[in-house]
């Protein structure tokens, strides 16, 4: 059973479709006495704050954290009374929905008429911060209310989260917080928003990406097809060149015979049980697996439109797989009649350029993996112009693209893009976008966290002044020394964009960019971009201890940085000596223990080593220290087995 906390509810398609968001203040009420949240010198405790009695997970894990963070603003914590507290208190803090709001707040609207839309109400005597909740058994399906108090921490009580962290936690020290009377309400145009990956936690949940009113179920949907069906139906396995229907690679990549209908059947039988399991579901993916592997067969060949741009030395599959997902739309609906059905898929890789003749059923949600704003000006454009030609037809879109991946992100490069990024979010809030889901945060918060700031906060209101965003970022941050803070991100942001009119986008490019990243990222770049800081950390010097550390926070960031690339001109000498050379191996040894040696600071929060990133694409002998096999004189190139001829 689904509980909705006082609106009702409306079909997905129906919030799609609604207008995008606007902050709507009303200005200063008819009153003009300030609330009083708390004042010291006149001992006035903290007003309480109430909740309701059986308010959800969401809005009780939220008020915790607004009564936290009240003490650490005024040192001393507010209680948090449930349910209807008598006799009613003369001053307090309402978060959620209560029956006493409309005699204490006459006037304030407490409906909701958009998903996830919020109120924060300030009167004289009492606040309310509400927001549109939706429950479902133990799942929330909006949490309006727990926006709304990280809203308020935020835009009224002025906490920051820079970054995770206590050390990138601001947050303004005061014996007496006052609050002028207003009224603001908001819904956010995105209403699907996820960095990933969401630790840590509490800065996910307090930039707004923790829960989204939209069920956006879009991953690779078939990588347990061939450990569960292939040995009764291997028809519904591509077919490959040489006739033989089996994984390319590893199972998990595994592609389907999609002209097959019995995989289609198939398909269709597990989603109806996975709807009729759960009555909130609205969507169920049916992308395909990632990786090569694409059917041969002729059937399926049949399905491709013949003008299809070149995709692999063939024509892309957009519309080969437009057909298919058409059809398990079609499906879905005929199955469950006047409920609200989705398939989620993704536009990506030989299916990613829009349809040439197919058109989207209505019930077919899109993810278009892109890689703007990480990504050349060339391609940035042509991936707009596929965006604007998939937003013609679907009803519903995601951006879910892969960034960092071809700008040296995972590797610790300071990869910003902040003024392509501001154009960026809202070119997709106003061209059909539901959704934000970026894949994947490097984790390196000392030379990307500004970036991953931004780009939290324009995902939950995306029409805002970003410039704005980024002046507070460094007021915040680095409090007398934000100019030249400032100027030092604007360096990082000009080098990352030559870097990115110099690399390409392919599986490869991860070792290939590496002598792009040491031609970019060379001693004339360092040079120029420590000017701005250490002009930062003259400022800081006499300034109080916080702004020292957070600059030496960035600091760290940065040498590591530069460490990262003299290992990758170090691992180069190795390699091209093949391992043979003692001095370049002892080279790479020292460069190796002080990178990771300024890895470490932090606890490797402000930058560090993605072993996943140097595993998977091969990388060891470009980022790690020597290996074994270097050392006894038996390289043979990166990735290959050791040589055991003897040869020269």
């Amino acid at each position: 059973m689904e509980t909705i906390m006082k609106p009702t509810p409306t079909l997905l398609t129906t919030f799609i479709l609604a207008p995008f968001a606007a902050l709507l203040c009303s200005g200063a009420s008819a009153v003009s006495a300030d609330f009083v949240l708390v004042d010291a010198a006149a001992r006035i405790p903290p007003a309480p704050i109430i909740i309701p009695k059986e308010a959800p997970a969401s809005i009780r894990e939220a008020t915790q954290a607004l009564a936290d963070y009240v003490r650490q603003i005024c040192g001393t914590k507010p209680g948090i009374v449930e349910g209807s507290p008598t006799p009613l208190p003369d001053r307090a803090i309402w978060v959620g929905l209560h029956p006493e709001l409309p005699r204490l707040m006459p006037g304030v609207k407490l409906e909701f008429a958009h998903p996830e839309e919020t109120l924060i109400a300030i009167g004289t005597k009492h606040v309310i911060i509400a927001g549109r909740d939706r429950v479902a058994g133990e799942k929330q399906l909006e949490a309006g209310t727990a926006n709304a108090v990280f809203t308020f921490l935020q835009k009224d009580l002025g906490v920051r989260w820079l970054w995770p962290g206590p050390l990138g936690t601001d947050i303004l020290k005061q014996e007496r917080v006052s609050l002028a009377a207003t009224e603001r309400r908001f819904h956010p145009p995105f209403r699907h928003r996820l960095l990933w990956p969401r630790s840590p936690i509490d800065w996910h949940r307090a930039h707004h990406l923790q829960i989204g009113s939209l069920e956006f179920d879009a991953g690779h949907a078939f990588t347990d097809w061939w450990a569960r069906y292939h040995d009764e139906h291997s028809d519904y396995f591509a077919q490959l060149p040489d006739g033989t229907r089996k994984p390319r690679r590893e199972p998990a990549t595994v592609k389907l015979c999609v002209s097959n209908p019995t995989v289609a059947a198939q398909w269709l039988a597990n989603a109806e049980k996975a709807f009729k399991s759960d009555s909130s579901r609205v969507m169920l993916s049916a992308a395909p697996n990632d990786g090569d592997g694409f059917c041969v067969c002729l059937k399926c060949r049949a399905m491709d439109h013949p003008d299809g741009p070149p995709v692999f030395g063939y024509v892309a599959l957009t519309d080969r797989y437009v057909k298919f997902w058409n059809r398990l739309a079609r499906g879905l609906r005929d199955r469950f009649p006047g409920r609200e059905v989705w398939v989620g898929t993704y536009a990506y890789s030989a299916y990613r350029t829009p349809p040439i003749a197919e058109t989207l059923e209505p019930n077919i949600a899109l993810g278009y993996v892109g890689h703007f704003p990480f990504v050349n000006e060339g391609d940035r454009h042509r991936e707009k112009q596929q965006w604007l030609g998939w937003a013609k037809q679907a009803k519903a879109m995601v951006y879910r693209p892969n960034l960092f991946h071809y700008s040296g992100g995972f590797i610790g490069m300071p990869c910003l893009a902040l003024r392509r990024t501001m154009e960026d979010f809202r070119f997709l809030a106003e061209n059909q976008c539901v959704g934000i889901e970026v894949d994947t945060l490097p984790q390196c918060w000392g030379t990307q966290g500004v970036q991953n700031y931004l780009m939290a906060e324009l995902a939950y209101d995306p029409m805002q002044d970003g410039e704005a965003l980024l002046r507070d970022y460094c007021d915040r941050a680095f409090g007398p020394a934000a100019n030249e803070m400032g100027a030092y991100f604007t360096a990082l942001e000009e080098g990352q964009y030559a870097v990115l009119e110099r690399v390409k986008m392919s599986s490869s490019w991860a070792r290939e960019a590496t002598d792009v990243l040491q031609t970019i990222y060379n001693d004339a770049f360092w040079s120029k971009a420590e000017v701005p800081l250490l002009a930062a950390e003259a400022t800081v010097a006499n300034a109080p201890e916080i702004y020292q550390q957070r600059v030496d926070f960035v600091r760290t960031g940065h040498d590591g940085a530069k460490l990262q690339i003299d290992v990758l001109r170090a691992m180069k000498l190795v390699r091209s000596t093949w391992g043979r050379d003692p001095e370049a191996i002892r080279r790479a040894d020292e460069v190796c223990s002080a990178r990771d040696k300024v890895f470490s600071k932090y606890n490797g929060l402000a930058i560090k080593r993605a072993n996943w990133y140097v595993d998977s694409r091969r990388m060891a002998d470009y980022l790690e220290a020597p290996s074994a096999v270097m050392r006894e004189g038996k390289y043979v190139g990166p990735g290959k087995a050791p040589d055991m001829t003897g040869r020269d």
